[in-house]
């Protein structure tokens, strides 16, 4: 079974926990709260009340060996760099830290963070994106040129096959899937023929600016 640790179990931390013991995994999950601790210990495998700093403790729970341990400690930013730094001594292959600002994620980057994330950054991003582009439902950043997003078909599309479309030779981008609404249905790689509605979502890989393209049309 794959194993995870979660050191931080405020909101965040709490709902890391929480999908990763519905996905099935093992998780080890560490704060100094007690209560937050008694909050988790009802669906993950293991809950500590401890100072995740006691690089000691942090050995005895075995967190160098896990596939990811998510460090989400709040606001003390001296308190997540020291774990983050212990976790990467202890050979954690893959630290994923969270940041409350630019500087604090510099520094857990240099001090070896695998991942940062600024969750309130990235949700006002997809909040703004949502507000200013209606018809791009979602997205997922690949790398700084592609992305993988979710938009539904706009007006030129409706009606129309995929085939007629021509999605990559066009727009340059991959449709990967469709999440017909109406029948509640997902399809993979669509056919050729397939004609598109307007309760489709569409799943689409490719630049920023092709699927800016895509959209607008």
């Amino acid at each position: 079974m794959r194993r995870f640790g979660v050191i931080g179990l405020g909101n965040f931390g709490y709902y890391i926990a929480r999908t990763l013991a519905e996905e099935k995994t093992e998780v080890i999950a560490i704060d100094i709260n007690p209560a937050r601790v008694q909050k988790v210990s009802e669906f993950v495998d293991t809950a500590v009340v401890g100072d995740a700093t006691d690089i000691e403790l942090l050995k005895k729970l075995g967190l160098g060996d896990t596939e990811a341990v998510i460090v989400s400690t709040g606001d003390n930013i001296q308190y997540s760099i020291l774990v983050t730094m212990f976790l990467k001594e202890l050979g954690c292959p893959n630290v994923v830290a969270k940041a409350i600002s630019e500087e604090h994620a510099r520094v857990l980057e240099r001090i070896g963070a695998d991942k940062v994330i600024i969750p309130e950054k990235e949700m006002a991003i997809k909040s703004a994106k949502s507000l200013a582009t209606p018809n791009m439902i979602d997205f997922v950043p690949l790398s700084e040129e592609y992305i993988v997003a979710e938009i539904s078909p706009g007006d030129k599309m409706l009606g129309k096959s995929l085939a007629e479309v021509e999605l990559r030779s066009k727009y340059n981008v991959q449709l990967l899937a469709i999440k017909e609404i109406i029948p509640d249905k997902l399809i993979f790689v669509p056919s050729p023929d397939y004609k598109f509605k307007d309760s489709d979502i569409l799943l689409i890989l490719g630049k920023k600016e092709d699927i800016e393209r895509l959209r607008k049309e």
